[in-house]
């Protein structure tokens, strides 16, 4: 049988005057339940500065055992417990029931062994993650398991090269942007190879489709063949249409040859 604890009265040993003391403690519990907190076989330990204990308390009204965990601030003025659900990995309820088990604080888990329990496996460790208050099958040691997945970049690191990206692929459409809105401005003629024609006006020049035929310009005696066959122009004529409504010395032009290509 393990030895029965009455968690609402705890004795304290003062180093500094080597006196024992009596502390009561508020229970926080259903006290006709609980009465005054009888827990088999106490183990307890520091965590962030305050005790910590896996314990069974008894029923009175049903009698049976309730695993709990529960802290207390030492440091505080007044004492009392605060009590903490535990779950299984899949959501269970805890059923658990440990007495007069050892227990030690590493990585932030609660270790208990050399106890009895209602397990098959009775020399089995077990271990409770205290920062999700649950029971786990593992125990790490190190304390870096499940950080492997983790991101080695600084945070400030990460910000900086997502901003980096966005701003480049801003610049980018953009810039796809301009070149398609220049492309649609500019675009190059269709017909930029072909070569350019001179065309002479005349009353009696006649256009059948896209026939043109040869025209002989008369300059007095001077004969001018633009290789296009059909009307001749002489001075007077040509003197009718408005591109050569202004003076022309004719008298110069009689004795050159002039030889005009369209």
């Amino acid at each position: 049988n393990s030895t029965q604890t009455r968690i609402s009265d705890i004795y304290k040993f003062d180093l500094s005057t080597e006196k024992w003391g009596l502390e009561k403690v508020k229970l926080n519990l259903d006290a006709d339940k609980f009465e005054g907190g009888q827990a088999g076989g106490l183990s307890l330990d520091i965590y962030n500065e305050k005790l910590i204990s896996y314990m069974t308390l008894m029923d009175m009204k049903t009698e049976q055992f309730i695993p709990k965990l529960a802290t207390l601030d030492y440091k505080a003025k007044e004492w009392e417990w605060t009590w903490l659900d535990i779950n299984n990995d899949d959501g269970t309820d805890n059923s658990l029931i440990l007495v007069d088990q050892h227990t030690i604080v590493i990585n932030d888990q609660l270790l208990m062994f050399h106890g009895y329990s209602n397990q098959k496996a009775s020399k089995k460790t077990y271990v409770l993650d205290l920062k999700t208050n649950k029971l786990q099958g593992f125990v790490n040691i190190s304390g870096k398991y499940g950080q492997e997945t983790a991101s080695s970049l600084p945070t400030w690191a990460i910000i900086l090269i997502t901003v980096i990206c966005v701003l480049v692929f801003i610049f980018i459409l953009a810039g796809l942007w301009f070149y398609l809105r220049y492309k649609k401005r500019v675009k190059p003629g269709e017909n930029g190879d072909q070569k350019m024609q001179d065309i002479w006006a005349a009353s009696d020049v006649e256009v059948k489709g896209n026939i043109k035929g040869n025209t002989t310009l008369t300059f007095g005696n001077t004969v001018t063949s633009t290789g296009q066959a059909g009307t001749a122009l002489n001075e007077d004529s040509m003197m009718n249409y408005d591109c050569f409504k202004h003076e022309v010395d004719l008298d110069d032009m009689e004795d050159t040859k002039v030889h005009t290509k369209i």
